[in-house]
């Protein structure tokens, strides 16, 4: 399994260790708009860097993306993955206010894909 990462933060660490430990999953490509902490785990991991999510999905095609951003952001990057076909884990809280649950529940059956919240599907 193709894996990307979004947020190269604080907990990204465990994400990138639990991957990167995991021999069905291959980390393909980190993401961060802090662009050196980026580079930090590509010169780590070998996953590819890019400064933004939206250029990481541009270039490269995961599996499944792996969101370590802060809270309100999770909803709309998720978005992003699912319509481009991409499963999505995040980190919690999913969404920031039922609405914003209510779009990303919309989306994931339209698309028939999965949202994750540490493996648990909505």
């Amino acid at each position: 399994m193709k894996v990307s990462l979004v947020g190269c933060g604080g907990i990204s660490k465990t994400h990138i260790k639990v991957i990167t430990n995991l021999d069905e999953a291959q980390l393909i490509s980190v993401a961060d708009i802090n662009f050196d902490r980026a580079k930090k785990v590509e010169s780590d991991t070998g996953a590819k860097a890019y400064a933004s999510l939206d250029d990481l999905l541009s270039g490269e095609k995961p599996d499944v993306l792996h969101i370590c951003t802060p809270h309100y952001l999770h909803v709309p990057m998720a978005l992003k993955a699912l319509e481009a076909g991409i499963h999505v884990l995040i980190e919690k809280p999913c969404a920031t206010s039922l609405k914003d649950l209510e779009t990303l529940r919309q989306v994931q059956l339209k698309t028939g894909l999965h949202r994750h919240l540490f493996s648990k599907p909505l």
